[in-house]
């Protein structure tokens, strides 16, 4: 198979001069390619493995949180239920119409946990 790249689609059109790119290669020569450059090996039960090094991935302090409205929401209502359930002393409470009892607590406390949680 060729790993050879349709003139006509490259990267020519945008001024950049390479012989280095391919694109949508088949699983073999994909594999082939990533071998023969020592990028990777083919591990038993065939899928590529590959050493990123020590620095891989996104700096922790890369992260951020998205405020979103419907999470904004739940984080509030869970607010509600972990007060309500504070307030009622172990009591049987409802908050917003709707009975609380010891998983929807436990499911609000997630919530919350998750919320606040380090990224």
């Amino acid at each position: 198979m060729s790993t050879e790249v349709d003139r006509g689609r490259g990267l020519d059109r945008e001024g950049i001069q390479t012989d280095r790119v391919r694109w949508n290669l088949s699983t073999a020569v994909l594999y082939e390619e990533i071998v023969r450059r020592r990028e990777g090996m083919i591990a038993a039960e065939g899928p590529i493995v590959c050493r990123t090094g020590q620095h891989t991935g996104r700096s922790p302090n890369d992260k951020f949180v998205v405020r979103e409205p419907s999470s904004e929401a739940e984080i509030a209502w869970a607010h509600k239920v972990l007060d309500a359930a504070k307030r009622s002393g172990g009591a049987a409470l409802a908050v917003e119409g709707r009975m609380i009892d010891r998983p929807v607590i436990l499911k609000a406390e997630h919530i919350i946990r998750e919320a606040t949680r380090k990224v």
